[in-house]
């Protein structure tokens, strides 16, 4: 589509400049396909109806929905963690706000 050249230009570094191997996007403008892009710098028959993992996809849903419940007034950023799930405080916690969660910075190894 015309107007989304750099979408194509910065999908196609990634394959020059080593950064991928073989990867898909797709962009829809209500129901329009405005972008349709894939690329690979194998030669293992990757293709556009080739099937693609997509790690952490859950974060981006989860960080919308935790947006929306903001904005609606059910949850706030900088509340403790504890204001909504009371149990997350054990074993030192309690001091971690909702927005530190949601950026990483709550400094957890690992949930205990």
């Amino acid at each position: 589509m015309e107007g989304c050249e750099n979408v194509r230009e910065a999908f196609t570094s990634f394959f020059k400049d080593g950064l991928d191997s073989k990867s898909q996007v797709a962009a829809y403008l209500g129901d329009e396909l405005i972008i349709n892009l894939y690329g690979h710098s194998t030669n293992d028959g990757y293709t556009d109806d080739s099937l693609q993992n997509v790690f952490s996809s859950g974060k981006t849903v989860a960080s919308i929905l935790m947006g929306i419940m903001v904005g609606k007034g059910f949850l706030e950023w900088d509340a403790p963690v504890t204001d909504y799930w009371p149990e997350w405080g054990n074993n030192g916690k309690g001091h971690i706000k909702v927005v530190n969660v949601m950026r990483h910075e709550g400094c957890l190894p690992y949930l205990s």
